[in-house]
């Protein structure tokens, strides 16, 4: 019988790099200046929805919802990445950086 600690441990090496290669390509893509005025804010996914959009609404103007725990806003005002990490948000994107956020609409996709 052959040894499955050596496969284990290239398993585990595999998946922790392309655990990390992944980070890294959405992280480029999806870094959100200092002073943006849209942000992608995801909140923990175990908070009901009234309760994060209570909170992002907070922060700034809700455009566009993706699942409950997950909110676009919009801000003309500055320090929304400051008000939305007091708010809850656990990661804050660029939602013109990343997949299916990417849309031009500004319109809300779910009424809150």
């Amino acid at each position: 019988m052959q040894d499955a600690k050596p496969v284990r441990i290239r398993l585990v090496a595999l998946i922790g790099s392309t655990l990390c290669l992944l980070s890294l390509a959405v992280s480029a893509g999806a870094v959100v200046p200092a002073q943006a005025t849209l942000v992608a804010a995801l909140f923990p996914p175990w908070w009901s929805a009234p309760k994060v959009f209570a909170h992002a609404a907070g922060a700034g103007q809700i455009v566009q919802v993706g699942a409950p725990f997950v909110v676009i806003l919009r801000s003309d005002q500055p320090g929304l990445s400051a008000r939305l990490r007091r708010a809850g948000a656990i990661l804050l994107l660029n939602p013109l950086g990343v997949g299916p956020c990417g849309s031009s609409s500004t319109e809300t996709s779910r009424h809150v």
